[in-house]
């Protein structure tokens, strides 16, 4: 015994001694909160239904109990609200995709005046009809669009002169299209459709197919948005689009995206590249200010800036979601005009049904 009190009394062996014992008790510690825990349960929800307005089946109380004890995912739920402050953004500002994978029906007419430098002022009135076909599990579309494209994925930006390349039409605010559209993937983190019809211009129809695919994925404080688009216009040939976003929440309110893309078709020269820097800001509720930097170029036969385009845009929700009221003064400096500052003023209004 005496052998035993001098062996425990030596630092090491009784260092260790305290150590193991501590852990130990951390272990008992734990499986009795564990227990205990599982005990508090099980009197919470059995005084539930006693408790009026406060009733739950024993389903709902396994899917809670579950949901407690498992950790949820935190890149999908990161994943998700970038994705949903994405969504609010380019939904206040009625984007096109936007609507298409929300695949609800809608009507929006945009009648707009433009006035530029020389005092000439182009009236417009884009047209959009979403159609959904709800008895085929609302994946169909029919569509109409007269918001001026550019043959490649229906951008319908055509307030943005930064590529001037001979490859353009320069009628495109003539032609609409129609067609039908299929979204067999519509999903937070991925989304895809593919769309066929007919592009219609004064006694002129050309049919057309596009495909395009959204995968959206976060990184650290950023959300990736990778968009890959390929089609065909009869008159226009074959091609392709490679968008990459770059969306980052500054606070609650302000919102940054980064926006690079690059369009092959058998009308551009070479690449047509494209980077664009949005900053939205929400004043208030129904208010939003934009400050966008936008410029374009292409590769070939070298590869040079054809522009730049310089927009602070102010938007207003006016009633409820179907009537907006947006006005955008905007400066361009195009290469063909030896890159000197061309003022322009674009006021419109927005009504959704």
């Amino acid at each position: 015994m005496q052998s035993l009190l001098i062996i425990y009394c030596h630092p090491y062996i009784k260092e260790k001694a305290i150590e193991h014992f501590i852990i130990f008790g951390i272990k008992i510690l734990i499986d009795f909160l564990t227990v205990y825990k599982k005990i508090l349960y099980c009197i919470f929800f059995a005084l539930l239904p006693t408790t009026p307005g406060l009733q739950l089946n024993a389903q709902e109380v396994d899917s809670l109990a579950q949901k407690t004890e498992n950790p949820i995912n935190e890149r999908q739920k990161q994943n998700s609200l970038f994705q949903k402050l994405s969504d609010r953004i380019d939904r206040f500002f009625s984007d096109q995709h936007i609507e298409e994978e929300l695949q609800t029906s809608s009507i929006r007419l945009k009648p707009g005046v433009q006035w530029n430098q020389n005092g000439q002022l182009d009236y417009q009135l884009p047209t959009r009809i979403n159609l959904v076909l709800p008895r085929l599990k609302n994946r169909w579309q029919v569509f109409f669009s007269s918001i001026p494209d550019d043959d490649n994925d229906q951008d319908p930006d055509r307030t943005d002169y930064t590529n001037d390349g001979a490859g353009l039409d320069e009628d495109e605010g003539t032609s609409s299209l129609l067609g039908l559209q299929f979204a067999p993937i519509s999903k937070f983190e991925q989304h895809l459709k593919f769309i066929t019809g007919i592009k219609i211009r004064i006694n002129e129809f050309n049919p057309f197919a596009l495909t395009r695919f959204r995968y959206s994925y976060p990184l650290g404080s950023w959300n990736l948005r990778v968009i890959q688009s390929a089609f065909y216009f009869a008159d226009n040939g074959f091609g392709e689009k490679t968008q990459l976003d770059f969306d980052r929440p500054l606070g609650k309110e302000t919102f940054f995206r980064s926006q690079s893309s690059a369009t092959w078709s058998e009308q551009t020269q070479g690449v047509g590249l494209k980077q664009s820097f949005f900053l939205r800001h929400f004043l208030s509720q129904n208010n939003v200010l934009v400050f966008s930097w936008a410029m374009g170029g292409h590769t070939s036969p070298g590869t040079v800036v054809d522009g730049h385009t310089f927009t602070v845009g102010f938007r207003n929700k006016l009633w409820l979601d179907w009537l907006f009221w947006e006005i955008s003064p905007q400066a361009f400096y195009r290469r063909k005009n030896g890159f000197r500052f061309e003022p322009a003023l674009l006021s419109s209004f927005e009504i959704i049904f």
